[in-house]
């Protein structure tokens, strides 16, 4: 049997630092494009393209710490699980908005 990654060293060490990371590049990214031409489609198209990648990285943190932790208080798990799913949800109603699906 694989010795298995502790879900809150997991989540706060690994998985957290990468999201916070992404999110600051992604900062940068509209700061910058915010001094160039900017358009209305422009805006849309890049919007949507963060939320789908947002979605997909989150999805994966989200499989990772349910297949490859271990989860020694079942109660943390949840809270760590609901807190993903949370911002699953978020982010799916913000692309499902963006895509003009709601």
């Amino acid at each position: 049997m694989k010795k298995r990654l502790s879900i809150y060293k997991t989540f706060t060490v690994i998985l957290l630092p990468i999201a916070v990371i992404y999110q600051l590049l992604w900062s940068q990214i509209f700061t910058h494009i915010l001094t160039e031409h900017w358009t209305l489609d422009k805006q849309n198209l890049l919007t949507q393209i963060k939320f789908a990648s947002e979605f997909i990285i989150y999805s994966l943190m989200l499989f990772v710490l349910i297949k490859f932790t271990h989860k020694p208080n079942k109660y943390m798990a949840y809270s760590i699980y609901s807190i993903l799913l949370l911002v699953l949800f978020i982010t799916g109603k913000a692309l499902a908005i963006s895509l003009q699906l709601l």
